[in-house]
This record gives structure tokens, sequence and C-alpha cells, in this order.
């Protein structure tokens, strides 16, 4: 992701009326500007909420309707003109060209009921490019003697390392009290590990790069539960969200974060998913999704460990004896 220039928007979002031509209308102008504000954090790809949701990594205000202040359907049409929709994750694997020469692209994930976006990196940033290198071409035919002068022309665009982050290198720079913020405690979440290019999630902190086939008897702080695969923090931090979790639930919520790992929903901070599924415990809304999964595979784990070696069985010495004279019967006919 080479221009960052859209990601200087979130609670203040200015109308750059500059990308009307490519964003085809003022809604979609809004939409590319936050996309593209996101995309700066998370250029990988990132899931988002279209509108509030009981579901346990929803955080209020984390959704494009209460973030842009449009309806569902306005942000679909808007999105509809600068980017592609599957409707599932299996349409967007089958798809030989995910961006269908669009700057973006999203599609549902069925297991995860979460919706992730990417972008089109190579088109988005030329065409921002281009946009930006009018006011130079303009200057060049009013005044001939610059046409052959790098320097002036640089003067009127953008450095793709600039951003518009306040560089002084750069002919556009940004005011502190310009309006432009960035809510840092939002709750936007990324999977940043596995690209189609693409499927990332759960908050930017630490990664926690594990595989699956220990999870099931990781182990963490509590006396009997089976924690997670997650780091030693991790583990402190989900044990101590648990102490206002009824019992029951306990075991059910921790094999809900397991399977969302293993299924690829959370590649780094398990916490903010653990909070989010024990807020649900509390609200009375959780259900066992992946959690099923991970149960199932400390049931056969344990099957398999207390599995009796025909070794290790009481020997039976007249059975012996009788299969022995069987077996030299057959040898010495």
């Amino acid at each position: 992701m080479k221009n960052r220039i859209l990601h200087l928007t979130r609670n203040t979002i200015p109308y750059v009326k500059e990308l009307h031509p490519i964003a085809g209308g003022v809604l979609g102008c809004l939409v590319m500007q936050q996309l593209d504000y996101w995309f700066e954090g998370h250029p990988e790809g990132y899931y988002k909420f279209l509108m509030p949701s009981d579901h346990p990594a929803y955080k209020e205000g984390d959704s494009w309707t209460e973030e842009l202040g449009m309806s569902r359907h306005e942000f679909r049409t808007a999105f509809d003109k600068i980017g592609i929709r599957y409707k599932s994750k299996s349409d967007f694997d089958q798809s030989l060209d995910k961006f269908q020469g669009l700057f973006y692209c999203s599609y549902v994930d069925r297991r995860s009921n979460l919706t992730y976006y990417f972008r089109n990196h190579d088109l988005v940033d030329a065409a921002l490019d281009k946009l930006l290198s009018k006011p130079a071409q303009k200057s060049a035919k009013a005044d001939p003697t610059t046409s052959s002068n790098l320097l002036c022309n640089a003067e009127f665009t953008v450095k793709p390392e600039s951003g518009f982050t306040g560089n002084q290198e750069c002919g556009f720079t940004v005011k502190p009290d310009s309006g432009f913020t960035r809510n840092s405690s939002s709750s936007l979440t990324v999977n940043p590990e596995n690209l189609p290019p693409l499927y990332r999630d759960y908050n930017t902190e630490t990664t926690t790069t594990t595989d699956n086939s220990a999870a099931i008897d990781s182990g963490g702080c509590g006396e009997k539960l089976i924690f997670p695969k997650c780091t030693p923090e991790e583990s402190i931090a989900i044990g101590e969200l648990l102490v206002t979790c009824p019992v029951e639930f306990q075991q059910k919520a921790l094999d809900e974060i397991e399977g969302a790992r293993q299924a690829g929903v959370i590649k780094t901070n398990l916490v903010p998913f653990a909070r989010g599924i024990l807020t649900a415990i509390s609200r009375g809304t959780f259900s066992v999704g992946h959690g099923s999964t991970v149960a199932a595979q400390r049931v056969k784990q344990l099957n398999h460990q207390n599995r009796i070696n025909a070794a290790d069985l009481p020997k039976n010495q007249e059975a012996m004896n009788k299969g022995m004279a069987f077996i030299n019967r057959l040898a010495k006919q």
C-alpha cells in the first residue's frame, strides 16, 4: 500500500470532492475515504461490521452505518460502485480475478459471520497518484518554463512516502488542529497473516503464531480448565476475565476462543475476542460455534490416550499354547 492519503479520516470525515470521478458520487467518496482510513493500519485486509450486531467481536460504534452515518443500503450502493462483494469465502477463493477491475472487494465468512475487506493497492494507488498529479500538469501548461524542471513539478505532487502525515518535505501538510483524528481506541480488528492475499483479524497487538496440534492440551492458569494456545500474558488476562464467568460456561468460553483461533478468525491477540465471548455470556446471548470442534478434539485425544494397548493385556498361557500348536501343525503340512 503506497498511497495513504485517505487514511487521514475517521471521526471527522471531510468530503474530498476530487474523488468524485473515481468514487461514483458523494457517498462513494465518503465510503472510499473510510475504507482507506482502515487500510492504513491493516493494508492486508480487515473485517468490519456493516451494522450493530450481537456478535461477540462487535463493539459499540464500530460498524459502517454508525461510523458513516448512512444506511446499510446506502453503504452497499456506494461500495458497489468501487468494489465487488462476494457472498461467501468460497466464492472469493474460486474467483481468479478477486477485484474484477475495481478498487476494493469483500466477502462474508459464513463460519465466523464476519465480513472482510481488501484493497486493490496497485489500482487505487495509481488512481490517487493521477488525481494528485493534475495540479502539476495544469501548472506546467500555464508556465512552459517549468516543464523541464522536475524539482518545480515535485512541489505540486505528494511523495509516496509522505502519506499526508505532515512531512515537511511534502507540499501537503496536516495541521495539528485540522480535525483529522484517528481513534486509537476503536475496536477494529484484523487477521494479518493469511493472504489470498488475505484473511486476518482481531487486534493489532503482539502476534500469536502457533499451530493447532497442541492447542487442546496447552494448559493455562486454571486448575482444571484447558486454555487456548496463547502467550503467558494472554493466558493471565483471559484467566482474570473468567473470574466473573459462571463455572459451567468457563470451559465453553475457552473452547470457543481456541476454536476461533484454529478457524483463522483470530490470529493476533486473543484477549479482545475473549472479552466479547464473556460479554455475550453475561448477556445471555452466547451460543457455541467453533468451540464444539475443540471439545470434540479433546474427547478424541482422551480416547486415544485411554485406548487399551494389546501388549499390556494379561497373557492367557493356555490360549498361547493352543495357538503355537496350531501354527506348528500348519508348518508340517
